[in-house]
């Protein structure tokens, strides 16, 4: 197989470059050093870089988070976060594969427990969708993700995040690469924040027991009192029909790449 990369043809440029949209099943790519419409410092609308048009927006400037240094979107109140009219995301809870991957800068502390912020969140308690989970009143510092919509509303998380005696420890205040990755019935669920690895089993035995109505709501970067969330980099990945051997492949040239990213965050991060 060759290869070619940024060869020019005559007057026409081929330019193969892997980003995140050359990776199969992008629903969403927005960063933070682009396409972000601030007025006072506060954020309006955060494009999306993928092909779906999925921007996340907050019309009311009460609610709109704060853009710190070109980087971040800031939030640290539940009542401040962006916002979707996405309702087409129900492979996030109905059993499918996919991937949520963010770089982000959380601020945080055993000091203050507070239950949870959230990364992305489409469903709360009563409701059918997926809940992140950033809290720092169990667990000592715990990230991840609820499944809501049936009875027993399995939970995956990662634990002792804040606890600096632990293999864990991701110090407040730090920039990191985080994912959260649905790789199927027999691969199960993978998390990662900061130092921190864990991979645990699919979120029911069976895919009869997921939940399959829709979601009611979309919305990301929420903080909380106590919890301020900055984000730089939010990516979803949509992997439904794929293998979880495909999944595996996609999820480590995601990671590579958002690794690679996250370098250029610390070094803008001054």
């Amino acid at each position: 197989m060759n290869i070619i990369e940024g060869m020019i043809l005559g007057g026409l440029t081929l330019n193969t470059e892997k980003n995140f949209n050359s990776i199969p099943g992008l629903m969403q790519w927005n960063d933070g050093r682009e396409r972000v419409e601030v007025a006072g410092g506060k954020i309006s609308l955060w494009g999306d870089k993928s092909s779906q048009g999925n921007n996340l927006y907050q019309y009311t400037v009460a609610k709109q988070p704060t853009y710190e240094k070109g980087l971040w979107v800031t939030s640290n109140d539940v009542g401040i976060y962006l916002k979707s009219n996405r309702k087409d995301y129900n492979f996030l809870h109905n059993g499918q594969k996919y991937g949520i991957y963010a770089i982000q800068k959380p601020v945080w502390s055993l000091a203050t427990p507070i239950s949870a912020a959230n990364l992305i969140f489409t469903g709360g308690a009563g409701f059918t969708g997926l809940q992140g989970i950033l809290g720092s009143n169990l667990g000592s510092g715990r990230s991840g993700y609820i499944l809501r919509g049936s009875a027993s509303s399995p939970s995956k998380l990662i634990t002792n995040l804040l606890d600096v005696a632990s293999p864990n420890y991701s110090p407040s205040n730090a920039i990191y690469t985080t994912s959260f990755v649905n790789m199927g019935q027999t691969l199960g669920v993978k998390i990662l924040h900061g130092n921190a690895v864990a991979t645990s089993p699919a979120f029911f035995p069976t895919m009869a027991e997921y939940p399959t109505g829709n979601h009611y709501t979309f919305t990301a970067i929420a903080g909380a009192t106590g919890i301020t969330a900055k984000v730089g980099m939010l990516l979803v990945y949509n992997w439904t029909g794929y293998t979880g051997s495909q999944v595996a492949s996609f999820d480590a040239q995601v990671m590579a790449l958002l690794n690679q990213e996250k370098l250029v965050f610390q070094n803008l991060d001054i």
